[in-house]
């Protein structure tokens, strides 16, 4: 019996220092790395104070001189506008492909549709006219199906008695 319970002592002992060692490796999380460069959560920083927090981190680590902290500053500047520019440059590239990719959208549903006419009407050549009324009416369920699916209605319909 001493035997059973100091072997689940033991096990006890080893799971508690195990789970409290795990937790000693983690990395703070990067709100909290910003939190502690004394950041307020959630706020986004301006470019021209970010260029002046980097500026001042700069001036205190390295001891630069008034006259080096200006020419860091202009360097700092001048790349944060050059991003800035960057940015902007390859917004305007993504909204121009995404209009594009509508307007492509567009014309393919444009070219399916008539594909599908072509082929109704080939179709209903064959078709006696009991059969093509029967084919216009599956043709409006499964565009009513295609719809409903479309709207967000996965649910399946049950088959039409016809």
């Amino acid at each position: 019996m001493k035997r059973v319970f100091l072997i689940l002592a033991l096990f006890v002992g080893i799971a508690t220092t195990a789970s409290a060692q795990r937790g000693a490796g983690t990395r703070p999380s990067k709100s909290e790395q910003y939190q502690r460069r004394g950041h307020r959560g959630g706020e986004r920083m301006s470019p021209e104070q970010r260029v002046d927090n980097q500026t001042k981190r700069l001036k205190e680590e390295l001891a630069l001189s008034e006259e080096q902290a200006s020419k860091v500053r202009e360097i700092l500047q001048k790349q944060s506008d050059e991003q800035q520019a960057e940015f902007a440059k390859r917004r305007a590239q993504m909204d121009e492909e995404r209009e594009e990719m509508e307007a492509n959208r567009e014309k393919m549903r444009a070219e399916m549709e008539k594909r599908r006419a072509e082929q109704d009407k080939k179709i209903k050549a064959v078709l006696t006219e009991e059969q093509k009324q029967q084919y216009d009416k599956m043709r409006e369920e499964q565009a009513a199906r295609m719809q409903n699916r479309q709207r967000g209605g996965d649910a399946p319909q049950p088959p039409s008695e016809g």
